[in-house]
């Protein structure tokens, strides 16, 4: 405990002074030895490492799931529009999104040639097919049913 003494009454404490009694801070809280661990940055990047990988096979699952609930949709006289939103839904809702930095970050690179070779797929379905090919080539992208 502590006390602030004033020159002006605050209140009156039983002693009849001019004391305000307070409480001391608690002190921070020890870490475990699993949050010390998980400090460590060897810890960090497997953790990174593990959150990229489960990001992977989460989102190739979706994107079964997504394709199926899709192709249900065009059975059941959906439209391709309507289709392809179920599909971007399903993909979304199924795939991890990594929590940390480390993880987005080993994300983003590991992605990057993928999406690059998905726009490269795109642009030749546009070139080989017209505008067929164009249509074929937004899905690939995943822009379909959106401005460029």
């Amino acid at each position: 405990m502590g006390t602030l003494v004033f020159d002006e009454p605050v209140s009156q404490s039983s002693s009849g002074g001019n004391t305000l009694v307070f409480d001391e801070p608690p002190a921070p809280a020890k870490k475990s030895l699993l949050t010390k661990a998980l400090d460590l940055p060897f810890v960090r990047q497997v953790n990174a490492l593990a959150e990229t990988g489960t990001q992977m096979a989460t989102g190739t699952a979706g994107q079964a799931v997504g394709g199926i609930r899709g192709l249900y949709d065009l059975a059941t006289g959906g439209t391709a529009e309507s289709a392809t939103q179920k599909i971007r839904d399903t993909e979304e809702a199924m795939t991890y999104q990594p929590r940390t930095q480390a993880g987005r970050d080993v994300s983003a690179a590991v992605m990057y040639p993928i999406e690059k070779g998905s726009e490269a797929l795109g642009w030749v379905g546009e070139k080989v097919g017209g505008d067929k090919g164009r249509a074929i080539g937004e899905v690939a992208q995943g822009r379909s049913g959106r401005p460029s």
